[in-house]
């Protein structure tokens, strides 16, 4: 793999897209995602940037992420591998906690397709909820109906 840094604005027009697999089968919501048989079948992708602390250089640590769908149901698996796990930071264990300044992974859905509106989704090794709605790149108030599972451990 070789990095490549990007210009904001190249990087704004060059943002990297993923296909979300159907499901034939539901996975288990408990954490272990490396042990589900479901999970395990989807190629995952990694390739990630850092917001934080060094924006746009590419991630410190792998990260595989896998998404899947049903019918009535969007499926997010992530696996943050940490060469150091007694050192990950979490400051707040309570939903939607800010986790601007702890060892977490975020990610967006632009569902309107404008770059402005969509719902953040987020969890750290503690496996807090974080959830809101992204209204004109703001953040305003949204209680997603969900389940998620979260470990740490080798």
């Amino acid at each position: 793999m070789i990095p490549v840094t990007l210009p904001a604005q190249d990087f704004e027009n060059n943002r990297p897209t993923v296909q979300a697999v159907p499901l034939a089968e539901l996975p288990e919501i408990d954490g272990e995602v490396r042990e589900d048989n479901v999970w395990q079948a989807i190629a995952p992708f990694g390739n990630l940037i850092q917001t934080q602390p060094n924006f746009g250089e590419a991630a410190s640590e792998k990260t595989e992420i896998r998404i899947a769908y049903t019918a009535d149901t969007f499926y997010v698996s992530v696996v943050c591998y940490d060469a150091e796990p007694d050192k990950l930071v979490v400051s707040d264990a309570r939903r939607d906690a800010n986790l601007d300044n702890t060892d977490a992974f975020i990610f967006i859905l632009d569902t309107y397709k404008d770059s402005q509106n969509g719902f953040i989704f987020g969890t750290n090794s503690l496996g807090v909820e974080y959830d809101a709605q992204v209204d004109n790149e703001g953040q305003g108030n949204f209680n997603a109906n969900r389940q998620q599972g979260g470990t740490i451990g080798g």
